[in-house]
């Protein structure tokens, strides 16, 4: 069981840098990202201390590295919060939340970086050591005791599980939400429930924890009593990995159609004026949100697309789906989203299908007198004759060759 911990520890570890990945720097799930990475790498910390017999492991990680505890809060709560308000910038007395941790660092940072390693080594012998009791010699946190630093962790996790609830219940009118596209609401909802439930579970586990330490003089004591414990709090970090892959549309982003969607644009007459002001009183009144893909938003996605039809761009043969939101000025997990959840089409037959209808209305027209197919179809966005022939034969059931023969009959 200690082993899987660890891996899920690791596991979190790489789920975190994958989202990064997926996402970059800026955008809600970095905050899910850093949550992850964070909180991956406390559990490890708390694994090493109770089981890790390596001196050197200890000295460098096993003390002061801890306070990262008190990130893990403040993360959590921005990403949900982001989540619910499509808007993940932090405003200046969201910094308040990072006091607690920047306190527990400057105390700790004396031990950091002015102990000697020798001074490290032995209080990691002591970790490794039955007895725990010798611990008390040394305070790593120069203004806060470890009693005091373990209930200010109890603390400071109730609080941020209370505000994560808040949270949900606040925003519950837009979680059950019937008309919604693709299950986008119902896939945000069980996510955000389940990630407010682990997080719920992961400061239960650190005040039991905290609990017990105090109450255990030696390490096989405390081993002793946490070791149901640790099972449960495998089960909980275990599924919070699964949830990840349960719902692998957190991994790339979720679609959140912005607020500016399909808002008119130029003068109004009284009628539209009375009617965009009613609108905007229906839109203050749910918090001025927009997370999900509302009707508005998908109408104003087709239109796009129809004008990017009529604009013949997707004969450019290097067009992808990334290009495309580019040009689109969306992005492009929506448009993913859209065309894989709304059209139920995958993009890029879409495309192909824009390009064999063009290839159809040249051949209407006559082309094929001046031109070659293989020229039509480099003409239409194709880079080879073969993949052209076989998209044609399996959009239309014949070949090119087949369909011009059709109208030299129909004529």
């Amino acid at each position: 069981m200690n082993t899987l911990a660890f891996y899920m520890t690791y596991t979190g570890m790489f789920l975190s840098l994958l989202i990064l990945a997926y996402n970059g720097f800026r955008g809600i799930n970095r905050y899910l990202s850093a949550f992850l990475f964070l909180s991956s790498f406390y559990i490890y910390l708390q694994l090493i201390i109770a089981y890790s017999t390596n001196e050197w492991l200890l000295a460098i990680l096993g003390i002061g590295f801890s306070s990262v505890y008190y990130l893990i809060g403040p993360l959590g709560y921005f990403y949900m919060r982001a989540m619910l308000r499509d808007d993940s910038a932090l405003s200046k007395k969201d910094y308040v939340h990072f006091l607690v941790f920047v306190v527990v660092v400057l105390g700790a940072m004396p031990f950091i970086v002015f102990t000697s390693m020798e001074e490290k080594r032995e209080v990691a012998r002591i970790l490794i050591s039955d007895n725990w009791i010798d611990l008390a010699r040394f305070r790593p946190n120069k203004l806060l005791s470890t009693r005091g630093n373990e209930i200010l962790k109890a603390v400071q996790g109730t609080c941020y599980v209370i505000l994560l609830w808040a949270l949900l219940y606040r925003n519950r009118h837009k979680l059950v939400r019937k008309k919604q596209a693709g299950g986008h609401q119902r896939l945000l909802r069980n996510w955000l429930y389940l990630f407010a439930g682990l997080y719920m579970l992961m400061v239960f586990m650190r005040i039991v924890y905290s609990w017990m330490l105090t109450q255990s003089p030696s390490k096989s004591d405390f081993l002793a009593l946490t070791r149901h414990f640790h099972f449960i709090g495998a089960v909980g970090f275990f599924g919070m990995n699964i949830g990840l892959i349960i719902f692998p549309s957190i991994l790339y982003g979720l679609p959140i159609g912005p607020r500016w969607m399909g808002r008119r644009v130029g003068p109004m007459d009284a009628a539209e004026l009375e009617e965009k002001e009613i609108q905007e009183e229906d839109i203050l009144e749910e918090d001025e949100y927009s997370q999900f893909f509302s009707r508005e938003y998908i109408t104003e996605i087709e239109e796009r697309l129809h004008q990017w039809v009529l604009e013949e761009k997707y004969l450019e043969p290097d067009i992808t789906l990334a290009r495309l939101a580019f040009s689109m000025h969306i992005p492009q997990h929506h448009l993913s989203y859209y065309f894989n959840f709304v059209s139920e089409k995958k993009f890029t037959d879409w495309r192909n299908y824009q390009r064999i209808d063009y290839a159809c209305r040249l051949m209407r027209e006559g082309k094929s007198k001046t031109l070659t197919i293989e020229a039509i179809a480099h003409t239409c966005g194709f880079r080879s004759k073969a993949t052209f022939y076989r998209l044609f034969k399996q959009t239309l059931q014949q070949t090119p060759s087949e369909y011009l023969e059709s109208l030299e009959t129909d004529s």
